[in-house]
């Protein structure tokens, strides 16, 4: 039984910190949860199901069994899926930060080197974007597709759709195929080649 091992994918090196700290955090759960259902499905007395309020205390064995499986999949589940937002809440608040310090950079340098006597210079401060013009995920999205590889941009899309897909209910899309280690490293890209 595969989901029973533990989860020990390594983090790639090289990883933003608070992009690292949000996978280990993972991990943590994740590992917790697995030793939850090992803990579980050897529990003969039903005290560790009772304890810990898990719906199979006092079930026949077949149906304790397969209740147990399909609690702990379920919050293996909700773990990945917490995550997972997680994750790219993190990365997206990276990202905020790092506009709003590019914008003003951006601003102080049209202001010392496009004066007011050139024409259009009222209009090209308007050209910078800032956290304020760009305030989703999406729409960073759009500005890099073209300056990241296709193979990025698709699974920037990805991220972002499964994270939009959970947030809403998961009333539309798919489940996704990304694992958290592959988003981790794919969010983590995306930084360094933002700067």
């Amino acid at each position: 039984m595969a989901h029973l091992r533990k989860y020990q994918e390594a983090a790639p090196a090289e990883i933003n910190d608070e992009l690292l700290q949000c996978y280990r955090n993972f991990v943590v759960l994740r590992n917790l949860c697995i030793s939850g259902r090992e803990r579980a499905l050897a529990d003969k007395s039903d005290n560790f199901l009772r304890h810990h309020k898990i719906p199979a205390a006092g079930l026949k064995k077949k149906d304790r069994k397969e209740t147990i499986e399909n609690y702990f999949d379920s919050l293996q589940q909700q773990i990945f899926d917490n995550s997972f937002v997680d994750l790219v809440a993190t990365f997206e608040r990276i990202i905020f930060i790092k506009i709003g310090n590019s914008s003003g950079l951006l601003r102080r340098i049209v202001k010392e080197n496009y004066s007011t006597r050139h024409p259009f210079s009222v209009a090209i401060e308007g050209f910078i974007k800032d956290s304020n013009t760009i305030n989703r995920l999406s729409s960073m999205q759009e500005i890099l597709d073209g300056h990241i590889s296709n193979y990025l941009s698709e699974h920037l899309k990805n991220v972002i759709n499964y994270r939009n897909r959970i947030t809403h209910g998961k009333r539309f899309g798919s489940e996704t195929t990304l694992t958290m280690k592959k988003t981790l490293e794919i969010l983590n890209e995306i930084l360094d080649l933002i700067g």
